[in-house]
């Protein structure tokens, strides 16, 4: 069975192959990809999110919006996995589900998706948008909001992030908007602008994930190259809400860049 990269396995793979029908091995291969490619998605977007509450500083508040913003972007890209779901980050290729009954279960693989967006981020969220409405009655009311683009556009969030991950007038605007109103006992709430919208996308769609994750006991031996070889949720504990960051003595360092 493949355990790489599904991005590379579907190039290489089903280069040629139209319909995935449940019970060939092309079917089985595919989805045995996808689920260790979920569980892969899922485990990075709950460790980018561990790792922006320590960049909730205003000289650093700008990354820590990018930081969840590959976090809920890596949670999204879980959620489609979990139904079988696929988008290419490098084309325009794609697997969607064309028959959901179990036991006779098809997955097209698309050549070319429409969407009226060019930038490979852009073209996942429209896509992402497009493709989980169907999920909005097994969520609680208040989780169903992050199925909808913010604002009702998809690009919002891409465009969000590349305003303050480029931009370094916005970048600083937005550290000085969290030095004016951050305040810790309200948190969330004092998060400022973007960074607050971006915040409460990813943390509902993490919710959303490990939800579907837990329901649908998605287990993989996607991540076995960290130890303990046990379970996720002990190898989250130790790399990603245990982990303590290492003394680099660089203070020396630090005293050579007070320019």
């Amino acid at each position: 069975m493949p355990v790489g990269s599904l991005e590379k396995y579907v190039q290489a793979e089903l280069i040629k192959t139209n319909v995935l029908k449940e019970g060939t091995e092309e079917f089985n291969q595919y989805r045995d990809c996808l689920l260790r490619e979920t569980e892969r998605c899922l485990f990075l977007a709950i460790s980018y999110y561990r790792r922006g509450f320590d960049l909730m500083s205003p000289a650093a508040s700008s990354w820590a919006q990018v930081t969840f913003y590959y976090s809920g972007f890596f949670a999204a890209r879980s959620i489609l996995g979990m139904f079988g779901a696929w988008l290419s980050n490098s084309t325009s290729l794609a697997v969607e589900v064309s028959a959901s009954s179990p036991g006779s279960q098809e997955l097209v693989v698309v050549r070319k998706v429409q969407s009226s967006y060019k930038g490979s981020h852009q073209r996942f969220w429209d896509v992402f948008y497009a493709t989980v409405p169907p999920l909005s009655p097994w969520l609680d009311p208040q989780l169903r909001v992050v199925l909808l683009p913010v604002s009702g556009r998809a690009d919002w969030l891409t465009i969000s992030r590349n305003e303050v991950n480029y931009d370094s007038f916005a970048a600083c605007q937005l550290g000085a908007d969290f030095q004016n109103g951050f305040m810790v006992k309200k948190f969330p709430s004092s998060l400022p602008g973007t960074l607050n919208t971006q915040y409460a996308v990813t943390d509902g769609l993490l919710s959303v994930a490990t939800k579907f994750a837990k329901e649908l006991n998605l287990v993989t031996d996607a991540l076995t190259t960290f130890k303990p070889h046990k379970s996720r949720a002990l190898k989250l504990k130790r790399h990603v809400f245990s982990v303590r960051r290492p003394n680099l003595g660089q203070s020396e360092r630090w005293n050579s860049l007070q320019v």
